[in-house]
């Protein structure tokens, strides 16, 4: 990221991440969030348990939300939503 575009970054954001990160705003490409929980695939399903990882651009409006989900024993789908380059999309891998 160019030292122009570091400086559209909000002040309140660098200040966080420069004390949490320990990254100058020229290294942020993105942010990874890690998820646990349960969900449910069906209105009116039963609760299923859930860990996922979600991506979020620093740079462009771009995320990507990859989560297993716990079927049954020895079974897990996986779940991909994405919205990347101007195209979303959501895919579940069984």
């Amino acid at each position: 990221m160019s030292t122009a575009r570091a400086l559209e970054i909000p002040q309140a954001l660098r200040s966080f991440y420069t004390r949490n990160v320990r990254r100058s705003p020229q290294e942020l490409c993105g942010t990874l969030i890690e998820q646990e929980g349960e969900i449910r695939l069906e209105k009116d399903g039963r609760w299923l348990p859930f860990v996922a990882e979600q991506w979020m651009s620093a740079s462009e409006v771009a995320f990507r939300w990859r989560a297993r989900v716990k079927m049954a024993p020895f079974v897990t789908t996986v779940v991909d939503d994405a919205y990347e380059t101007s195209v979303p999309g959501i895919h579940a891998i069984g």
